[in-house]
């Protein structure tokens, strides 16, 4: 006999804060028992820097002279660093794109000693006073993807730590660099953004649409740690889509990003991000 599930998983969908079957901190245990590793050989630094866009990482890793973790629970290609900036020790992962992959990477760096998060990525503008290569600091985000409802009620706001969110425009503030601060739409689907619904966010005074922030916000919330988010805008879509990755504007937009994500890691000395996290 076939099962006919309901046509919407989230109607369907109640929330439980309940035992888990598998969790990041067993994954970590399985895989430093199989390399006969111990825990300490996958800690990462309580601060990190986590880079949706390779340009960033690769920008970092020179910025803070890091170098690449022996071992990582992926394996494959290093995405983990170790670098300083301002003397403060910090770690660097290249963050994969989609809630669910950014959300289990998140897990896993938090299973490994991660406790205050600054991300940096790309978003599409949804403004037209927020053009290409400018920069957006994630206040909250609008919950259209699926991975944020694993972690908290459908009614429950993803949001930042509002000491992320100002010390980000605080430094713009310091080095001259404006910064918009605001609501993010994070999708699953980018090739199913409608103009209705760009059109009614746009209204209501959302900024930007990207893939990842209510996923990466849900779980820092549920896991108790510290999370901050900074956008790059690489298109725009206020009106028709004007897209623009490889502009100068967004370039310049990256530059500035770097900059000012450094300057605010250094303000981590300085500022209690700690957490005792959810390690289980």
């Amino acid at each position: 006999m076939i099962t006919t599930l309901p046509l919407s998983c989230l109607d369907a969908f109640n929330f439980d804060d309940g035992d888990v079957l598998f969790t990041a901190q067993m994954a970590r245990d399985y895989y430093c028992a199989t390399h006969g590793m111990a825990l300490d050989d996958l800690a990462v630094q309580p601060l990190v820097i986590g880079c949706f866009l390779p340009e960033v990482w690769r920008q970092m890793i020179v910025e803070t002279t890091a170098t690449p973790a022996t071992h990582w629970l992926q394996g494959g290609s290093p995405r983990l660093y170790h670098g300083h900036v301002g003397g403060q020790a910090l770690s660097l992962m290249l963050m994969p794109a989609g809630a669910p992959l950014a959300a289990a990477t998140l897990e896993e760096v938090i299973a490994c000693g991660g406790r205050a998060f600054l991300f940096v990525g790309s978003a599409g503008s949804l403004q037209s006073h927020v053009p290409v290569g400018s920069l957006v600091v994630v206040q909250n985000a609008v919950r259209h993807e699926g991975t944020s409802y694993h972690y908290l009620p459908a009614q429950a706001p993803a949001v930042a730590d509002e000491r992320w969110v100002e010390t980000l425009l605080a430094t713009g503030r310091e080095i001259d660099i404006s910064i918009f601060a605001g609501t993010t739409w994070t999708t699953d689907a980018p090739y199913r953004e409608l103009k209705t619904t760009a059109s009614d966010l746009r209204a209501r005074g959302v900024l930007t649409v990207e893939m990842e922030a209510a996923a990466i916000l849900a779980v820092a919330q549920a896991r108790n740690v510290s999370v901050g988010i900074l956008l790059v805008i690489s298109d725009e879509h206020s009106a028709d889509w004007r897209p623009a990755p490889g502009s100068a504007a967004f370039a310049a937009g990256v530059e500035s990003a770097v900059q000012i994500a450094l300057r605010a890691a250094r303000s981590y000395v300085h500022k209690d991000f700690g957490s005792s996290g959810d390690l289980g």
